[in-house]
């Protein structure tokens, strides 16, 4: 098989699984493991573009925060994250405690 026909078949092969787990973090399950495997994907390609293109680092910064937001993701469990959400942005809950105090 030449050069050119294994790096494409990498690059979709990584397109795929970026996309499955894309979609099972967005989904909302399983989403340590969806992060590990963005993240152990991400990882490679970022070394490979910066080592080609070293002159602009805005891939660079972009995958970082990336990066970032899948070590969070990673560190955290999953239902601290969205009961944290929810109970500080809901407003409905300020009324729930207001209504429930009263009674």
């Amino acid at each position: 098989m030449p050069d050119g026909n294994l790096t494409l078949m990498l690059i979709y092969i990584s397109g795929m699984v970026m996309l499955l787990a894309g979609a099972l973090l967005a989904a909302g399950w399983y989403q340590k493991m969806a992060a590990t495997i963005l993240l152990l994907v991400l990882i490679p390609i970022t070394i490979s573009v910066q080592l080609d293109n070293l002159n602009d680092l805005g891939p660079f910064f972009k995958n970082a925060a990336i990066a970032g937001s899948l070590l969070f993701i990673i560190n955290y469990k999953s239902n601290e994250i969205e009961t944290s959400v929810v109970r500080s942005n809901n407003p409905i809950n300020k009324y729930r405690r207001f209504f429930s105090e009263k009674q």
